[in-house]
């Protein structure tokens, strides 16, 4: 018997607004810590055997209503090279003056959920904003982040001065965002636990004897393997809401780590038993009725080797191993973390992408393998008996975007700050340091982005290093934060020595699709034209496959153009278009760009009203001009320095005969790319032109009407292409 439909027990770990508060709700204290039979699914009635191998448990709590909390569980500073900018010149980051978040699920006991202030590595700096009992999870996660010590030391935090306010997961949503302006990040090494779980026997009463003779636990299958990503379970939206209403507040999810568990692999007693919920089944109708009795909905407990019962997959095995993180890391905007071990090899455990609608997760990943942990209750810490988890590789990343955002808010504060002329405050958005981290990422597996280590592996010392280099005026690496839609394009020019990297990252509004869909583009100017660069997308149907750049990425709030061979004095134009919500009048994004530096200069463009002389004149530069030959005359082709392709077309004599902008998108199916969208010079046949000089050395200065009111002057150094210099210079002897 295949059970027709497993219903889900919401096995609630990362975000429990959503829940009815005046249902049960469960607390598990390990990553694979057991289901308690009696008391978490209110099972403590004589079973029903309906045959050797299949039992009736009882109705228990109803699934739709359970509610459980489970956590998703110095060297892992090592790996993510955060101990290359924490405590050491000249960086000397420790995160002093910043508090840092941790919401934690309750381990078994009541309110077994707080971090230990009392730990010798922690005292002094943790609050807990609760009544609530200390929990080593708990602790072992806020120490990761903070925990004090001597850098060789193992169990050492990422930030040695930062403080940490500790809270309990259940209504986390509700805290979340009333800390939000208090705290600089939140970390939430906690999940929906879907897939195969352990269940606990050992609780049921003495008089109970109508049951297999097992041993204390075996293995529960729970909801569907489709719960694995999904957007909804876990109140994704409601996370989303918050850092699109907080945009400066970071917030970090562990991946989960069901990826590795099926039923042999829990059952470590091999019993061959385990329990599922089953809503309707004509086999066990059957069953019921040869006792005289109707179908119950409820529990089973079922034999493996039951001809009739038939497992469901190990986690897995579904989908080949993808879409096995937690349903709470689907969310867009917050940084999901899987885990690696210290060489860098991809953890069993650790959940692969994508999300239920394709996203990119894990958006980075960390050391989570075998990690020192802090103990609550000695004070001390483990280092032989070490955790594994996304619980302990998430934590590592929060602290390190804690440091990230000190050495931001230090370069902010220079005398000579070039970043500070291009972000928006001395705070960074969210999206800029997500971005930040995927940007200096290394990458691991596939080449560009996969669902298996996301982005890749977090480099501390490569993303304070970025930042380091951008905030100097003279730089091949550069960071904005910009608003759309007001389109600014960025010209940059290649040495031909590295390659061009551009990353785009953004918050976007709630919803399990993108909604405000920006796309990122590169375009290389050419003598012929421009080629276009896409960013990197993957394919969730077809997982395994690497990521292409033949097409605009509409899946994801990150994207990036990777072009790898660059060409020496290359000139691109970083383009963001899209297409966002009617409710929403912008759009704030951050831009990374590395491997190319800002153009000299050519010349200028001066524009202004002679009927309006108080109306100020606006200058722009030119940074690219070139003259080539056409059927009808010549083009003289400009590029501004915010991206702006203007073209003036001459005949034979050097007289303008048209002129425009070039649209770079298509405008409301009147233009397309590429189109010359023409000034309006019905001016120039009533006034004569201000000026017009070409000279055979390329210095150009053109003086003319653009509109009947409009005048601008063009003036610069341009190159020849295609017999220009010849043709011109043969009809005009100047």
């Amino acid at each position: 018997m295949k059970i027709p439909k497993l219903l889900a027990l919401l096995l609630l770990i990362s975000l429990s607004t959503g829940c009815n508060l005046n249902q049960p709700e469960i607390d598990l204290t390990e990553t694979n810590a057991s289901i308690d039979l009696v008391e978490d699914l209110g099972l403590n009635e004589e079973p029903v055997k309906l045959s050797d191998d299949v039992y009736y448990l009882g109705a228990g709590i109803p699934p739709e209503d359970l509610k459980i909390v489970k956590p998703t569980s110095s060297v892992a500073a090592q790996t993510i090279k955060t101990d290359r900018i924490w405590l050491t010149s000249p960086l000397n980051l420790s995160g002093q003056g910043f508090v840092v978040g941790v919401w934690e699920a309750s381990g078994k006991g009541k309110h077994k959920w707080a971090v230990s202030k009392e730990h010798e590595k922690l005292k002094g700096r943790v609050t807990v904003s609760q009544e609530g009992v200390s929990s080593d999870h708990a602790t072992a996660v806020a120490g990761i982040i903070a925990a004090t010590g001597n850098p060789s030391e193992f169990s050492t935090g990422m930030t040695q001065g930062v403080e940490i306010e500790s809270y309990s997961a259940q209504n986390d949503f509700k805290s979340l965002k009333k800390a939000a302006n208090s705290i600089v990040a939140s970390n939430h090494s906690y999940g929906l636990g879907v897939g195969w779980q352990l269940v606990d026997v050992t609780s049921l009463p003495e008089g109970v004897v109508n049951f297999p003779k097992l041993k204390g636990q075996f293995p529960v299958f729970i909801g569907s393997h489709n719960w694995f990503g999904n957007y909804e379970l876990a109140g994704s939206e409601k996370i989303d809401k918050i850092l699109q209403d907080y945009p400066y507040l970071i917030s970090v999810f562990s991946s989960g780590n069901d990826r590795d568990d099926n039923m042999s692999n829990l059952d470590v007693y091999q019993t061959g038993w385990y329990v599922a919920y089953v809503e309707k089944s004509k086999y066990l109708q059957q069953l019921w009725g040869t006792s005289g009795f109707d179908f119950q909905e409820g529990f089973y407990l079922f034999s493996k080797y039951y001809s009739q019962s038939t497992p469901p997959p190990g986690d897995g095995e579904y989908f080949g191993g993808y879409r096995t993180i937690v349903p709470q890391a689907a969310t867009k905007n917050g940084i999901v973390v899987g885990a690696v071990d210290g060489e860098k090899n991809m953890t069993d455990f650790s959940g692969w992408g994508p999300t239920e609608t394709g996203q990119i997760k894990p958006d980075v990943v960390g050391n989570g393998y075998r990690l020192p942990r802090l103990l609550s209750a000695s004070g001390g810490y483990l280092k032989a008996y070490k955790g594994s988890g996304t619980s302990y590789s998430a934590p590592s990343v929060t602290g390190t975007a804690v440091l990230l955002v000190e050495h931001f808010q230090n370069l902010w504060q220079e005398s000579e700050s070039v970043i500070k002329e291009t972000t928006n405050s001395e705070k960074p958005f969210s999206a800029t340091i997500k971005g930040l981290l995927i940007h200096t990422a290394e990458d691991l597996g596939n080449e560009g982005p996969d669902y298996q280590f996301g982005w890749g592996l977090v480099d501390a010392k490569a993303a304070a290093d970025f930042l380091t280099k951008a905030n100097k005026s003279k730089s091949d690496k550069f960071l904005l934060e910009k608003v759309y839609p007001q389109r600014q394009p960025i010209q940059v020019i290649s040495d031909g020595r590295k390659p061009l990297k551009v990353t785009i990252a953004w918050t976007d509004q709630p919803g399990k699709n993108i909604v405000n869909d920006l796309d990122l583009r590169v375009r290389e100017v050419t003598g012929n034209g421009y080629e276009t660069y896409y960013p990197w997308s993957l394919n969730p149907n077809k997982p395994d496959l690497n990521a292409v750049t033949n097409r605009p990425n509409k899946f994801d709030n990150v994207e990036q153009v990777l072009i790898k061979e660059t060409k020496k004095d290359a000139k691109y134009v970083i383009l963001v278009d899209g297409e966002i919500d009617d409710s929403r009048d912008s759009q704030y994004y951050s831009l990374l760009i590395e491997g190319a530096k800002k153009p000299p200069s050519v010349g200028k463009v001066s524009c202004s009203m002679p009927y309006r002389p108080e109306e100020s004149e606006n200058t722009r530069k030119i940074t690219s001009a070139s003259i080539k030959s056409t059927a009808e005359g010549y083009s003289l082709i400009m590029i501004e320095e915010d991206g702006k392709e203007q073209v003036i077309n001459f005949d034979k004599n050097l007289h303008p005969q048209s002129a425009g902008t070039v649209a770079d998108k298509d405008y409301d199916g009147v233009y397309k790319a590429g189109d010359l969208i023409p000034w309006n010079l019905i001016a120039n046949s009533v006034h004569p032109h201000i000026a017009l000089k070409i000279q055979s050395n390329g210095s150009f200065k053109i003086g003319m009407w653009v509109s009947t009111r409009s005048t601008c002057l063009f003036e610069g150094t341009a190159q020849f292409v295609d017999g220009a210099k010849n043709e011109i210079f043969g009809l005009n002897q100047n």
